[in-house]
């Protein structure tokens, strides 16, 4: 397996010394579990936020400024994902 063409597909940053680079969510599988946010917008979604943990962290505004995300969509974004990371940790306690 050649992994800096590994790398190159999955569209991560160039392997030089990032190999071993920490690397956090995008949030692709979660925002797409939202039923209410069409592909579309969880590509916008990701584009600009880059990270799940930066979709999480953003305010209501912050979302909203996303082009096709207004208010209703913003508070579904923010409310299903709060659910679904708090359903993930009483699981763990299960």
């Amino acid at each position: 397996m050649d992994l800096p063409q590994v790398v190159a597909i999955l569209g991560l940053p160039a392997p030089d010394d990032q190999l071993h680079a920490e690397m956090a969510p995008r949030g692709y599988r979660l925002l797409h579990r939202l039923p209410q946010v069409p592909p579309v917008l969880v590509e916008r979604l990701v584009d600009r936020f880059g990270t799940l943990p930066e979709i999480m962290s953003a305010t209501m505004a912050e979302l909203e400024s996303v082009e096709g995300i207004g208010a209703a969509t913003a508070r579904v974004v923010r409310d299903g994902l709060a659910r679904m990371v708090e359903a993930s940790i009483f699981e763990r306690y299960e």
